[in-house]
């Protein structure tokens, strides 16, 4: 009995969980809210924080639980209609970048896509030429900006957090698809892509 929960994929989880929010914590604790490292991640990403990464990861998933009905069963999601069979099946073209034959592959192609994602956004950056924390405040303050208003649409750091960049990490793993015929399914060529 003690065995079988001691290894259990809740327990697993919990225990991830618990060692993240420790790591969480130490690193402020170090840092600070104004310290370096808050400050270099602030200076490329919108708040700190690798949003296009975080929605494209979130776009796989809900593809995972929903599309493919991994929530039914975590361990056996429908795989078979989403792999790209060949060029006059348009439905397995389309979602063979995004679906996952398991909760194995899935957890793989996220915690890289999750490093290589936040590694590419971070020398993409959020702002073009980072930005500089001091001269807005606020989240008002940040979407009334003048030089973000005047200058092109994809220099707003909103929409290159929220649509541009998780739109080129997505619109990679459905293309991709196109190139990589066969029973092919899964997330890792856009995570190729990310380290490239």
């Amino acid at each position: 009995m003690v065995t079988g929960v001691a290894f259990s994929d809740a327990a697993h989880l919990g225990v991830g969980l618990a060692l993240a929010a420790v790591a969480v914590l130490a690193v402020y604790a170090v840092d600070r809210p104004d310290g370096g490292w808050t400050r270099a991640l602030r200076t490329r990403f919108l708040y700190g924080v690798p949003w296009g990464t975080l929605v494209s990861i979130a776009v796989v998933v809900g593809v995972y639980l929903f599309v493919q009905d991994g929530i039914s069963n975590p361990y056996r999601p429908v795989a078979i209609p989403f792999r790209s069979w060949s060029y006059f099946y348009a439905e397995g073209l389309f979602w063979a970048g995004l679906a996952h034959s398991g909760l194995g592959h899935l957890t793989g192609n996220l915690f890289s896509a999750l490093v290589a994602g936040s590694i590419a956004e971070y020398a993409y950056g959020h702002a073009p030429g980072g930005r500089d924390r001091r001269r807005a405040a606020s989240i008002a303050d940040n979407l009334l900006d003048a030089s973000a208003r005047d200058g092109p649409l994809v220099s707003n750091p909103y929409v290159r957090a929220f649509v541009v960049v998780p739109g080129a990490i997505l619109g990679f793993a459905v293309l991709s698809s196109l190139f990589a015929l066969g029973p092919v399914i899964g997330f890792s060529t856009a995570v190729f892509a990310l380290w490239g």
